[in-house]
């Protein structure tokens, strides 16, 4: 239980003493309790904590040659069931499409085959998509039906379905001229979503399911409904080369992601140069309009960087006949908060892939960010430089978490054991939750 006093004023609120308590005694947050703090009218009645705004460390970073992403191959997407990553690469030659299943336990920075339960599939063994010519998989998503889970690639104009499990091919679906099919996303409805390649909308589709995985039948989609997207100012959201989206679990929250690298033009590869409109985009489905968007930025105190260089890269110091960009790609989410996959921590993942050509020092390389909606803070930390707030480099005080990005909605605090002479008033939809013992705010 939470002993807490708050009182309303002016629409904030703020810790205050209470009359029946003596002079010294403040509120207690005990170990493991929930707080809420609600935000006045903002006309979005958000109610769970899914604003993933937080950049935690990369990882894998630079990594490439690898044996589920080798040289000359690019990763599209990625998506998860709660057990396994399933991540989608296409070969630069258009001639292979493949998506790998690794268990959350085995590190992505090296090679992966060998350990339990790694298994991949390829465009050229299944005979269907080899008539369709449909090579290039995009980003994926999960849905569960009828107690088996299924992953779904989005491939252009078609979207095929693979048993999760052991990636068995079951069938494909057709996608109408609404959308592009780069990215598909499943929403807490079952509905099937995506959009145009340049977008300022989302379309949701009725997905006959039975009809796609116990038939041959590939005309499962009906009832498209297509939702205008808008920015916070209620302008139109608009954005170019969609890569990647997915719904938060409550399904609150749509993250999309969206931009493309700048290629060498004078190695014939054209390219969209970067503009301010491309990177993620956090959009609450109550009225589809974007909450926050990261920033590409390399500076290490920003919090929502998505930090990717867009523009042409020289990979070879002898002569420079080799290079390519960074591009946005696919993301999911998967709250790994816990520790339980190696080197990783957060619970929204996005993709990056260097698309390089050229000489021997030209590896194509893959960078996986990811971005927590948790803000940690010990009074026992020395305050830091750079990125705070991470589980390495943690606010040592209430107010310094709340004021210096300052902290957004749907964002959680997470104190550590101890007395926090913090007071002020508090304004945003958050949650304060203690680790490991009880935490005191307040007292003087």
């Amino acid at each position: 239980m939470c002993s807490l006093i708050l009182v309303h004023y002016k629409h904030k609120w703020c810790f205050h003493k209470s009359t029946a308590m003596n002079k010294n005694t403040w509120f207690i947050i005990v170990a493991f309790c929930f707080l809420s703090i609600l935000v006045y009218g903002q006309n979005v009645p958000l109610s769970n904590y899914e604003s993933y705004f937080l950049a935690q460390e990369r990882y894998p970073s630079s990594a490439s040659a690898l044996d589920w992403f080798p040289d000359d191959y690019e990763v599209q997407g990625v998506t998860n069931e709660g057990s396994n990553w399933f991540f989608t690469i296409v070969d630069q030659d258009g001639t292979h499409g493949i998506m790998w299943r690794i268990p959350k336990e085995v590190p992505l920075n090296g090679n992966v085959g060998g350990n339990p339960g790694v298994i991949s599939v390829n465009f050229v063994d299944i005979d269907s998509l080899v008539a369709l010519n449909a090579w290039h998989w995009g980003d994926p998503d999960h849905v569960r039906f009828d107690g088996v889970d299924y992953i779904i690639v989005p491939i252009y104009g078609i979207f095929a379905c693979f048993r999760a499990d052991d990636l068995s091919y079951v069938n494909y679906g057709k996608f109408d001229s609404n959308v592009a099919g780069g990215w598909c996303a499943v929403g807490v409805d079952n509905r099937l979503y995506s959009s145009a390649n340049d977008a300022t909308s989302v379309v949701g589709y009725t997905v006959d399911w039975a009809s796609l995985v116990y038939s041959d039948n590939h005309d499962v989609l009906s009832f498209p409904e297509t939702y205008p997207l808008y920015r916070s100012d209620g302008s139109v959201l608009y954005m170019t080369d969609m890569q990647g989206g997915e719904f938060s679990t409550s399904g609150e929250m749509l993250y999309l992601v969206s931009g493309r690298g700048a290629c060498l033009e004078w190695l014939g590869i054209s390219g969209a140069a970067w503009t301010p409109r491309d990177g993620i985009h956090a959009i609450v489905t109550e009225n589809w309009t974007e909450i926050a968007q990261s920033s590409k930025s390399t500076g290490s105190t920003i919090n929502f960087s998505y930090d990717y260089d867009p523009t042409c890269v020289i990979c070879t110091i002898i002569v420079p006949v080799g290079g390519g960009s960074d591009t946005p790609e696919g993301l999911t989410i998967w709250d790994l908060e816990d520790g339980s996959a190696p080197g990783i921590n957060g619970s929204l993942h996005v993709l990056v892939d260097r698309y390089l050509i050229g000489g021997p020092n030209c590896d194509d390389e893959i960078f996986f960010h990811h971005y927590s909606a948790k803000v940690h803070v010990d009074k026992n930390a020395s305050g830091g430089q750079g990125l705070l707030g991470t589980p390495s480099n943690k606010f040592n005080s209430v107010n310094s978490a709340y004021n210096h990005y300052p902290i957004w909605d749907g964002a959680e605090m997470v104190l550590k054991p101890g007395v926090y002479n913090d007071t002020g008033f508090y304004n945003k939809r958050i949650r304060i939750t203690s680790s490991g013992g009880a935490a005191i705010i307040g007292q003087q």
